[in-house]
């Protein structure tokens, strides 16, 4: 994946991670994945209500595209029986990241805004990609998601 490449929303997480396995065998089929996409959309929620300098050493706040744009692409992933990330934090430029860590791979999604995300994977073998993603939220209501 090169810096010009876009995935298609409908490219899933595990697409990136290739030979993971499927959501059903990581968690959707046993009931970890649903309690894991709430604590995902609660931390999302949380993320908005953050501050500048929420670090102590001047970090910006997630602005609410990048807020809305996480929620959007969560929402996504979850429809799609895509495995909820690992760890959704902060960035410290406006952003939110949203990782995933399995069986060696590394996956880093930064939304920079409503539709837009910087993505790197690494593989087990150590090998880095670092692409675009791009996807269409506009049937997405920040408080209703609707697919």
């Amino acid at each position: 994946m090169s810096a010009a490449t876009t995935i298609p929303a409908t490219h899933s997480v595990l697409g990136l991670l290739s030979g993971v396995g499927t959501a059903t065998e990581i968690g959707r089929g046993n009931g970890v994945a649903g309690p894991a996409w709430k604590r995902t959309t609660e931390a999302l929620r949380d993320l908005g209500q953050l501050t500048d300098d929420w670090d102590g050493q001047g970090a910006e706040a997630p602005r609410p595209a990048t807020t809305e744009g996480a929620r959007a692409l969560a929402a996504i992933l979850e429809t799609k029986h895509d495995v909820p990330p690992d760890r959704v934090m902060p960035g410290v430029t406006g952003t939110v990241i949203l990782e995933w860590q399995r069986e060696g791979w590394y996956v880093e999604i930064e939304v920079t805004d409503r539709q837009r995300a910087d993505v790197m994977t690494t593989s087990p073998a150590g090998a880095s990609t670092h692409g675009t993603l791009q996807w269409n939220a506009l049937s997405y209501d920040a408080d209703k998601p609707r697919w």
